[in-house]
């Protein structure tokens, strides 16, 4: 029988430790044993280091999300009968020979900031799977990274019509209207949303 335990991380001033059981922290800590657990369950912290516990050791985590993102990067690379294979596996993206095993691939997530929230994104839509072109970003961010975006360039800057909607407060379906009008880019952009008649009437003060 396998013997399963908690994985710690502890993180302070922005330097992070993994430990694969709670004696490998307090020892990293020099403090009692079950001292990490009591403070994780406190306040979670133990001299000065904020404490997690993230997952299980060695490793009894194939139904984990976790497990199931790494499952599903190698699917996408490397199964032809996967339904994205085109959009990943069929374009050359591959995942790197360090996350062909699970538990690296756990650590790194770990590190990276991983949490329940989020999905992994390749920074480089072109590139691979690796720790270097990998981070972990919202449905949002990870949208607005797609290759299917239209950036729009403004004065050097570029954002998705997304990002410009929430900036400028125009919707992005008027924006959408305007460039397939026949607008250009700055106008579409700097041109302000007429406000309809019965919003003015609604703000208007009645004595």
């Amino acid at each position: 029988m396998t013997h399963s335990t908690t994985i710690y991380r502890i993180e302070k001033d922005g330097v992070i430790h993994l430990f694969n059981s709670e004696k490998e922290a307090c020892d990293f800590l020099k403090v009692a044993q079950c001292s990490v657990a009591s403070c994780y369950r406190r306040n979670g912290f133990c001299k000065g280091w904020k404490i997690e516990r993230i997952g299980i050791s060695t490793h009894h985590e194939t139904k984990t999300r976790l497990h199931k993102i790494w499952e599903g990067m190698h699917s996408r690379c490397e199964n032809p009968n996967h339904k994205h294979y085109a959009s990943y596996g069929g374009r050359g993206i591959t995942v790197c020979d360090e996350w062909s095993e699970y538990v690296p691939f756990r650590d790194w997530a770990i590190k990276a900031g991983y949490r329940n929230n989020l999905t992994i994104d390749r920074i480089d839509v072109d590139g691979n799977y690796s720790p270097e072109n990998c981070r972990w970003a919202t449905i949002r961010e990870q949208q607005n990274n797609k290759r299917s975006n239209h950036l729009i360039c403004l004065d050097g800057v570029s954002h998705t019509i997304g990002e410009w909607s929430e900036m400028l407060g125009i919707r992005k379906t008027t924006l959408r209207m305007r460039l397939a009008s026949g607008w250009d880019e700055r106008k579409a952009l700097l041109t302000p949303v007429r406000q309809r008649k019965s919003d003015m009437d609604e703000g208007e003060d009645n004595d």
